[in-house]
């Protein structure tokens, strides 16, 4: 423990080296990334000297001894020259537009006032560096959600000339997101700019861990846990939330790239678990097996580029749609490599119980009420490195159904609704619905049944926790020590 700051050693490093790996590279044409040694660097964005470590509310509240910022980790970077001029230029606006805090708790706004520059300035720095980096900055929190706006979700329209201006300009231009959430990216493809990279917000490190990336320390190898869909309103989950009275789930199972992959993959722009690389990786299904309850694969991941880097294999299932319905795709599990050299290979090794592959019935389609089964049919094993780059590597055909755990309905909805239910015709899947179940038993009656016995009170019997962890003494003869003060 390091007393003078109060923190564990080698935490700063741990947390750089996390917050770099976290990055997610969306997009790297003209050989935009990384920045290679002694090029020169254009950084546009208020943002770069006022990085956001965290979001707002109590996880914002922590207390840090400093924070790097995005402009300070390239200098420390010790590989590329920072153009000073351009960053006095922001320093010098930023002293007269300074950083908006808020009057208090939840206050702090989503996003702060960028500059507006000029053709004519971006024009020069262009013609006196070799690539620009923009930094676009977001938080949110507590009390100050997110919302579907320009400066929130949505870009400002200074936000999108200003990136448009600098994409004009420099053939090698990479937008970096300082963000604690996905947010719009309709403005990739409309701008056309070379390289996107969700940085996200990093901690105390996060400046230094950002350079690292953009400067080739670390090789990107973050990926997507969510869908970028065109538009936000393509969620389906958009149109039942926010209501001041209730919501429903109506998307039910259907949750993001569940949705995405089973109903609308036209509505995709970047999908689920999708992150490049400044190398190339091929992955190899070596051996697969399935002994009756559990699934094995190997998996081989050559480094086919010329950089060493991580790559992360992603295993997926669709399960047969049965009566009760399925995703396409659902994600059973994940690793990442070690660092690999190019020519290298690493060989990852799962084992995945079949029960993981269950589905709940909830209504008793299939004749077992409240358990999770497996109905019979062929389940399809996908691999590959986002939900929307695999290949079949495995089919696994269960011939009868499988209950796989028996439970209870706890908690069902009392107010009808319908809920999504897949409609396969002719090869095609389409949006259906159903009536949600809805509670069958008495609550109350259910809790008055269930309710444990009073139990005496015996007052201080010397009796302690460790006892009980020591068989001892029971539990109830532990907890009968205390009175109801």
């Amino acid at each position: 423990m390091d007393k003078q700051h109060g923190r564990l050693e080698g935490f700063a490093q741990y947390a750089k080296e996390v917050a770099a790996e976290g990055a997610v590279l969306l997009k790297n044409e003209n050989q935009t990334l990384p920045i290679k040694l002694d090029e020169r660097v254009a950084v546009f964005g208020r943002i770069q000297n006022s990085y956001y470590k965290s979001g707002t509310g109590s996880g914002g509240l922590v207390n840090v001894d400093y924070v790097v910022n995005i402009l300070d980790g390239l200098r420390n970077s010790g590989v590329v020259k920072v153009d000073e001029h351009l960053a006095d230029i922001y320093q010098q606006w930023v002293n007269d537009h300074p950083f908006e805090k808020g009057a208090g708790w939840g206050q702090e706004p989503w996003s702060q006032v960028e500059m507006e520059i000029s053709d004519e300035i971006v024009s020069k720095v262009a013609s006196q560096n070799d690539v620009a980096i923009v930094i676009i900055g977001r938080t949110a929190g507590e009390d100050q959600d997110a919302r579907n706006e320009p400066g929130s979700y949505m870009l400002t329209e200074l936000e999108e000339k200003l990136i448009e201006q600098v994409s004009n300009h420099f053939p090698r231009c990479a937008v970096i997101l300082n963000v604690g959430n996905i947010i719009d990216m309709k403005w990739v493809e409309k701008v056309q700019v070379p390289s996107v990279m969700y940085v996200w917000q990093g901690g105390m490190e996060g400046g230094n861990a950002v350079a690292d990336v953009l400067t080739g320390k670390v090789n990107p190898c973050g990926k997507l846990s969510n869908t970028i869909s065109i538009d936000l309103d393509d969620v389906f989950s958009t149109r039942n939330f926010g209501r001041k009275d209730f919501n429903i789930y109506q998307e039910d199972i259907y949750v993001g790239y569940r949705y995405f992959e089973t109903f609308a993959q036209d509505r995709v722009l970047f999908p689920f678990g999708f992150g490049l690389s400044y190398s190339s990786f091929l992955m190899e299904a070596v051996s697969t097996q399935f002994d009756g309850n559990h699934i094995s694969i190997d998996v081989s991941v050559t480094n086919t580029g010329a950089v060493a880097g991580k790559e992360v294999v992603q295993l997926y299932f669709g399960a047969p749609m049965g009566v009760l319905g399925k995703p396409l795709k659902s994600l059973m599990a994940y690793k990442k490599t070690k660092l690999i050299e190019p020519n290298q290979s690493e060989i990852l090794s799962f084992t995945i119980d079949i029960k993981e592959m269950a589905s709940y019935d909830d209504s008793g389609a299939t004749g077992h009420p409240f358990s999770y089964v497996l109905e019979a049919g062929e389940y399809l094993i996908h691999m590959g490195n986002s939900v929307r780059h695999t290949n079949v590597i495995m089919r696994v055909d269960l011939k009868d159904l499988i209950v796989t755990e028996k439970l209870e309905s706890a908690m069902a909805p009392v107010t009808p609704f319908q809920r999504i239910k897949p409609i396969f015709e002719e090869g095609k899947i389409s949006i259906g619905y159903e009536d949600a179940p809805l509670r069958t038993y008495d609550l109350n009656q259910r809790i008055a049944e269930r309710r444990p016995v009073n139990l005496p009170y015996t007052g201080d019997q010397g009796y302690k926790l460790a006892d009980v962890a020591l068989n001892k003494v029971s539990l109830e003869e532990f907890v009968a020590q205390f009175s109801d003060e």
